[in-house]
């Protein structure tokens, strides 16, 4: 049975109707579930805008419950908090409160653990003992973490302080910045500034340890010239594969250094002489075989960041992916494309708490790597690898001109 032309378009016609009303209630459906989704940790976030008042602040609570490399590029805040008069406390997770045990500036720090809920309570219950005036989370932006949430709605202070956080209640202060393009040390700053402090220094970072430490350290390391160099990463996409740290070695022998290796899962085995495991108890004792290197050479910030401390020539490897947020910026042209983008917007929003919608205004809530955390010393070189999102791919031929020509420019200096 053959049916007119016109009866078949108006069927056809009618069935893409159908699916298209198929696929707008879908979608519909999982804004409601994703927005579902974020309403508690939105509803957590209620408390109330408050002008600052610095002349009523004393005690004031770094919150940097994140990793070692950030907390060491938060001393200089620390150390110019404490000079301006204020006493200082320090929130984050065990290992990153390792770097900072020595500091002078700091009164008391809290061991911030979320690994359960049960921790999370006690982390809360004994924070809630201090009465701070003043918190300060000191990052630019992050993903909503109902944890950090419970976390910072129910410390005990008359201020908390943010950045990009004038969408977000919980905060009483929110400072408005662009990290796209700046180092993380002009973001700090603007914390100094809001507190009316005009005197302050570069916020140049700052390690400490004791006499203990540095003789453990020291009792390892050669009598002559050498160089520190640390493969691993705290992260798998930021190791170097085995070829990588092997044609690094043998390039460095070949300038006749001895190498001390930062190996503390002791997975490299290099049967040489002048390449020297180094034995590690924790952080802290890294700290003098980096100021005792003349040179260190890293893919872990938080080392390159101890060698900044010391303005220590340096070879920092970074990489630079493409920005996975800016496909959210994607041209669609199909109806069901266009749909299912606009959910990923919505949820996008949702989970990164911003309201605009164009690429260059979301640009500005994410730092760029090889900016926000370049080694903020002048004796350092960054190698950047562009568009490499593991550094164990990179081409090996690539890789080494790119570090014998760092050694090469370093070495001439």
């Amino acid at each position: 049975m053959h049916l007119p032309n016109h009866l078949g378009c108006y069927m056809k016609f009618n069935a893409n109707y159908i699916h298209e009303l198929n696929w707008k209630r879908n979608f519909l459906f999982k804004k409601v579930k994703i927005f579902t989704k974020y309403f508690l940790k939105y509803a957590i976030a209620i408390r109330g805008e408050k002008k600052l008042q610095p002349s009523s602040i004393k005690n004031v609570l770094i919150i940097r419950n994140d990793l070692i490399g950030d907390m060491i590029a938060t001393t200089g805040l620390i150390r110019n908090l404490y000079l301006s008069g204020y006493n200082i406390h320090v929130s984050s997770k065990q290992q990153a409160l390792e770097i900072i045990k020595h500091n002078p500036y700091i009164k008391s720090v809290i061991i911030y653990n979320d690994d359960t809920i049960k921790n999370l309570i006690r982390t809360i219950w004994h924070t809630r003992k201090y009465k701070f005036d003043l918190a300060i989370e000191c990052k630019p932006s992050q993903l909503i973490n109902i944890k950090n949430l419970m976390y910072y709605r129910l410390l005990r202070t008359r201020f908390l302080l943010g950045f990009n956080r004038n969408r977000f209640k919980i905060f009483t202060n929110s400072i408005y910045y662009d990290v796209s393009s700046h180092h993380i040390t002009k973001q700090l700053e603007q914390i100094l500034l809001s507190l009316g402090i005009k005197d302050y220094d570069e916020l140049y970072y700052e390690v400490f340890i004791n006499n203990e430490i540095n003789t453990f350290a020291i009792s390892q390391l050669p009598t002559k010239s050498f160089i520190v160099l640390n493969p691993f990463g705290s992260h798998p996409h930021r190791c170097l594969n085995p070829n990588q740290i092997n044609n690094i070695i043998q390039i460095l022998l070949s300038y006749g250094f001895y190498i001390v290796l930062i190996d503390e899962n002791q997975t490299i085995n290099i049967n040489h002489e002048r390449v020297i495991p180094f034995n590690s108890r924790g952080i802290l004792d890294i700290i003098p075989v980096v100021k005792n290197a003349y040179l260190v050479i890293s893919v872990d910030t938080s080392i390159v960041h101890i060698a900044s401390a010391f303005n220590k020539k340096s070879i920092a490897f970074y990489l630079d992916p493409p920005p996975q947020y800016l496909t959210y910026f994607e041209n669609k042209e199909l109806l069901k494309d266009k749909l299912s983008h606009d959910v990923y917007k919505f949820e996008f929003r949702l989970k990164y708490n911003i309201s605009e919608t164009d690429a260059d205004s979301i640009r500005e809530f994410f730092p760029i790597t090889r900016i926000y955390w370049n080694p903020n010393n002048p004796m350092a070189k960054q190698i950047i690898f562009y568009n490499y999102e593991n550094i164990g791919l990179i081409p090996q031929n690539y890789f080494i001109e790119k570090f014998k020509q760092s050694l090469d420019e370093l070495l001439d200096t």
